[in-house]
C-alpha cells in the first residue's frame, strides 16, 4: 500500500522489528510507520542482509535517478509499464493500482476507515481522530495489514521478476 517513491527511497535504516519508518513523503500524513505484511517479511530480511555494508544504504540498491524529478522511482516506474504491457494489461494498469488494489484488501478484510488511513498515509481529515486522537497502535496495524491475502503464484512472481 506504500507509494512508489517510498518504497524507491527506502533505506536500510528505516526497517525496524515494527515495519518501514518513513521519515518523509507526499504529505504530512506520510510520515509513519508502515507495517511489513507477514508475506514479504523475508524478501525485506534478505533486501536488508545484502543492502548491510553497501554504500548506498538504500532497501533496494543501484536505483538510477530519471526523468524531471530526478526520483528514484522514475525507472521502476517505466520497468512496470514495459512488463504489463507485455503481459497484455492496458494503459488502465499503472503502478499505483498496487496501491488501490491493497487499499481494497484493507476494507474487504473489514479493516475500519480510520486504522487503513493510517497504513496507507492518508490524512484522517475530521477534529476527532485527525486532531485529537493519537496513531493508532502498531500491533493493531500490523494485524489490519496481515488479513490481507495475496495471490501466492502471483505474490512470487512480483519478487522473482523485480
Amino acid at each position: 500500500g506504500m507509494r512508489i517513491d517510498e518504497i524507491a527511497s527506502l533505506e536500510v535504516s528505516h526497517v525496524t522489528e515494527e515495519g518501514f519508518n518513513l521519515q518523509e513523503g507526499k504529505t504530512d500524513s506520510a510520515v509513519r510507520l508502515v507495517p511489513i505484511h507477514q508475506d514479504i517479511r523475508p524478501l525485506v530480511d534478505q533486501l536488508v542482509a545484502e543492502a548491510e555494508g553497501a554504500k548506498e544504504g538504500y532497501l533496494i540498491p543501484k536505483l538510477n535517478r530519471g526523468g524531471p524529478d530526478k526520483k528514484r522511482s522514475w525507472h521502476i516506474q517505466k520497468m512496470f509499464g514495459r512488463r504489463k504491457t507485455k503481459l497484455g494489461f492496458g494503459a488502465d494498469l499503472v503502478f499505483h493500482s498496487l496501491r488501490g488494489t491493497f487499499i481494497t484488501k484493507l476494507k474487504r478484510a473489514g479493516v475500519p476507515v480510520t486504522l487503513a488511513k493510517e497504513i496507507v498515509g492518508h490524512s484522517l481529515d475530521d477534529l476527532t481522530f485527525g486532531h485529537y486522537a493519537e496513531n493508532m497502535l502498531i500491533k493493531d496495524k500490523q494485524s489490519a495489514v496481515d488479513r490481507v491475502e495475496f495471490e501466492k503464484d502471483l505474490l512470487r512472481y512480483s519478487v522473482v521478476t523485480v
